[in-house]
């Protein structure tokens, strides 16, 4: 509904407005909105260190590979040296 697409802009924005305390990690915030049995938004808020070019398309990649496994029942596993691996690769460096 219309009320409900204005209200998680809202949430959004309030989220992405806050400050984050660069002392203590994360500088990650995440926030899942459960709006019906099949419907799930995901609101996700890094700092600009932590989120750049191309950590950010790593983040999202991986997420969706994540969720796919998880939908599927399916196990699955992170490796940030894999990851870090793959993004060098990507970029030519």
């Amino acid at each position: 509904t219309t009320t409900a697409i204005i209200e998680i802009k809202i949430l959004s924005l309030q989220d992405a407005q806050a400050s984050f305390d660069l002392g203590p990690a994360p500088l990650l915030r995440a926030k899942l909105l459960y709006l019906r049995p099949e419907k799930s938004i995901l609101i996700l808020t890094l700092h600009h260190l932590v989120g750049y070019g191309l950590s950010i398309n790593i983040l999202v990649k991986e997420l969706a590979v994540i969720y796919q496994a998880f939908c599927a029942g399916k196990p699955f596993a992170i490796s940030y040296g894999q990851l870090a691996l793959t993004a060098l690769f990507r970029a030519n460096i």
